[in-house]
């Protein structure tokens, strides 16, 4: 098979999947086998060393079909221990590209800057509380929704792992007809900034319950991500608790996501590691 070097374009189009732990006697069939039960490859590709060119421990795959990886990425989030190749337990992520690469660098400085930062200010922000003004003409079930999620994430921020991503945000109350391309452009347009960039853009679902066209259920919530924090604050703004876009009944809860800042590091740490070798 002739070797393609994996581009930035690859990890752009959220086909390619990122993996570690990969056994050092693993071959990409091996790779090929247990994934092409989750639907057509492109390829596997295996990072090895430009001079020894033996392997390193990670690899590439990419699907044909965004959906296809976004499944596989899923079902590594949902049951981790599913994932073993050539005996090793293998860890599963979307590839990145230079933009992500970027963002994460931006990330840890906003992180560790001070040590301690966890950007609470950001959940303050976007909080809508019973009694309040935004809370006016909230449906019940839409108000209770807000009250479960306030209480959850004060639970998750006991933990002091725990931070609020300055760029990613957490979406919920998305009506289960809408998919990633209608979601992508209602949040592009709600940043009001023609230079703003989206680098994930992506609904749960429920693996279980795949339609006739084979897409799986959506679970009615998601994630975003720009590039920049200012893009991502004006999104957010615009869009949560906001009757126009889906009716006054179904306003969508729009907070910046909660990340653990120890498994970020890690994980991070590595993949741009291995990453930076490609190049």
């Amino acid at each position: 098979k002739s070797k393609k070097k994996i581009s930035n374009v690859d990890a752009e189009d959220g086909k390619t999947l990122f993996l570690r732990n990969l056994s050092y006697d693993s071959v990409e069939d091996d790779l090929e086998e247990f994934f092409e039960k989750y639907g057509p490859l492109s390829y596997c590709r295996i990072v090895v060393n430009l001079k020894t060119q033996h392997s390193q421990g990670s690899a590439f795959v990419k699907f044909k079909f965004k959906k296809d990886a976004e499944k596989c990425l899923q079902s590594f989030e949902e049951d981790s221990s599913k994932f073993v190749v050539g005996g090793r337990k293998l860890t599963v992520m979307m590839a990145l590209t230079k933009d992500k690469a970027r963002v994460i660098c931006e990330e840890k400085k906003l992180g560790t800057k001070k040590g301690t930062q966890k950007n609470l200010h950001l959940i303050r922000l976007l909080l809508v509380r019973p009694g309040t003004q935004a809370a006016e003409g909230l449906s019940k079930e839409d108000l209770m929704k807000r009250i479960e999620v306030e209480a959850i994430t004060r639970e998750k921020l006991k933990n002091p792992n725990i931070f609020v991503s300055p760029t990613r945000l957490c979406v919920r109350n998305i009506p289960t007809n809408v998919d990633e391309k209608q979601l992508k452009r209602i949040f592009l347009n709600a940043a009001k900034d023609p230079t703003a960039k989206i680098i994930e853009c992506r609904i749960m679902r429920d693996l279980t319950r795949p339609n006739i066209k084979g897409v799986f259920k959506s679970k009615g919530f998601g994630f975003i991500e720009f590039t920049k924090h200012k893009n991502s604050l004006a999104a957010a703004q615009a869009t949560n608790n906001n009757p126009e876009i889906f009716g006054n009944n179904r306003r969508l809860i729009v907070e910046f996501s909660l990340e653990n800042k120890s498994a970020l590091e890690t994980k991070q740490k590595r993949l741009l590691n291995s990453q930076a070798k490609l190049k």
